[in-house]
């Protein structure tokens, strides 16, 4: 054959040219996959910190009708005070 040497191998250069363009792929490939971890991850991490958020909020909503609440049966207490003292 034309390609062999004088051991009686093949030329290894295209085998050489393969591999190498198979680990440039690797790599890319391994940069994405390390990209795409990381947005996951800061993905999850938004979605915590939106949760504790949200029971930030919950927690300031149900603050807020406590008040109300007690906002409300003080004025209904004076309103049956003033009703028994008019009777």
């Amino acid at each position: 054959m034309k390609n062999e040497s004088q051991n009686g191998f093949r030329d290894p250069t295209t085998l050489t040219k393969w591999t190498k363009w198979f680990l440039y792929a690797q790599i890319a490939l391994a940069v994405v996959a390390i990209s795409s971890n990381l947005l996951e991850y800061q993905l999850f991490a938004d979605f915590n910190s939106v949760a504790n958020l949200f029971d930030q909020v919950s927690n300031a909503v149900v603050v807020v009708l406590s008040l109300l609440m007690a906002v409300l049966v003080r004025r209904i207490q004076r309103m049956q005070m003033a009703r028994v003292g008019t009777e």
